[in-house]
């Protein structure tokens, strides 16, 4: 937790002007800003940065640092869209969006406009703070842990076989300076399943080992959303899909704007053999994060070749910085369009990676709620030129 006297603080910055913003309308939303800002100082459950702080940090490359740096528990990020602006309220440690709205801008509507925001930013992170006192104390008082779990996190950036392995590492070793840390005891989980994913052996000493994780996050701390989207996925994989969906439904209530819970909860969908529904939840993650990891256009290129929308599948494979993972979908999609030449490539590129692949092998451990989806994924892996010894 950032501390002023015990107290998390939290920073409101002001909207940056760009190309085809208003100039009236850009200084009517600063003032608003500030003077919610002012309006904030008053409230005894969080310290506020300075009106004059948050403007110098107004467009600096740096401030996420600066604010980390300042031990700055909460940020509330502005931008403008037509005479309206966006706000976002970030909780900076887990890098977690926990509330976010749209404040009209127009001359009669700004005092209510004014009122609803400072009325919200005080429920939003007062509720925030009262579920997370214990995770919030952690962030001040385990310098070393936090760190580990910062560079955990990073090492997931890019989703590699490595690069989980030595993200493993990191949150091993920020549970070995804390061992009742929910987020870590999460990472730990995500690596576990995810190994098993890019291995594709169907080794089921990592689901277990994960499920483990995941339900000692949950059993540590209840009201974070992490270990509930960590235990969802891993049940996907153990076949316990209603389970899975349960549980990544209960995550998006605890954080509905949290872009790694849309993309969980789109993923376990695209199992649950709903992939219309998995495809508005795995766009709302994109929306929300632009530039998106990898594993959120896998997932919806994913959805899109359970709909039959081979072309749109490979689109969003072609949009990944590493679209290696994707080789079996890539293979299957192009085998269904009639590009066979394309498709061995994928196969080759595959049976390189991983030599002993096997197609029925990997299918029954892959699940579908509609047998007739996984037909439909095997169809198109054996027209691709995979082989099941």
């Amino acid at each position: 937790m950032s501390e002023t006297h015990g107290i998390p603080r939290v920073a409101l910055l002001l909207p940056l002007r760009v190309a085809g913003n208003d100039q009236h309308t850009h200084q009517i939303a600063s003032a608003l800003v500030e003077d919610v800002t002012v309006a904030l100082c008053q409230e005894s459950t969080f310290a506020v940065v300075s009106p004059y702080t948050a403007y110098k940090l107004r467009g600096d490359a740096s401030k996420i640092k600066f604010l980390r740096t300042h031990r700055v528990s909460y940020a509330l990020d502005t931008r403008l869209s037509g005479d309206t602006m966006v706000v976002q309220l970030v909780f900076l440690p887990l890098d977690e969006m926990i509330w976010a709205a749209r404040i009209e801008l127009r001359a009669d509507r700004l005092l209510k406009s004014r009122l609803s925001l400072i009325a919200d930013i005080c429920q939003q992170v007062t509720k925030h703070i009262m579920r997370s006192q214990a995770l919030n104390g952690f962030y001040a008082l385990q310098g070393e842990a936090y760190q580990s779990y910062l560079l955990g996190n990073h090492n997931l950036l890019k989703i590699t076989l490595p690069g989980i392995r030595k993200a493993r590492r990191h949150f091993e070793d920020a549970l070995a300076g804390y061992a009742g840390f929910a987020p870590a005891l999460s990472g730990v989980a995500r690596t576990l399943y995810l190994e098993w994913l890019l291995t594709a052996r169907g080794d089921i000493r990592l689901l277990q080992q994960s499920d483990t994780y995941a339900r000692r996050a949950i059993t540590v701390d209840p009201l974070q959303s992490s270990g509930y989207r960590e235990l969802g996925m891993t049940q996907i994989y153990l076949g316990d899909v209603d389970q899975s969906v349960e549980a990544l439904a209960y995550a998006e209530t605890l954080s509905p704007h949290h872009a790694d819970g849309l993309y969980s909860f789109g993923d376990t969908l695209v199992h649950a053999s709903r992939p219309e529904e998995a495809l508005v939840k795995l766009n709302s993650a994109l929306d929300h994060s632009p530039i998106a990891p990898d594993s959120y256009l896998w997932s919806a290129a994913g959805a899109n070749y359970v709909l039959h929308r081979y072309q749109a599948a490979l689109s969003f494979i072609d949009r990944m910085k590493d679209p290696t993972l994707a080789d079996r979908i890539a293979a299957a999609a192009h085998a269904m369009l009639g590009n066979a030449r394309e498709a061995q490539t994928y196969v080759r590129r595959v049976m390189e990676t991983t030599p002993g692949f096997d197609v029925n092998k990997w299918l029954s451990v892959i699940v579908f709620k509609d047998p007739a989806h996984r037909d439909h994924y095997r169809e198109g892996l054996l027209k691709a030129g995979f082989r099941s010894p």
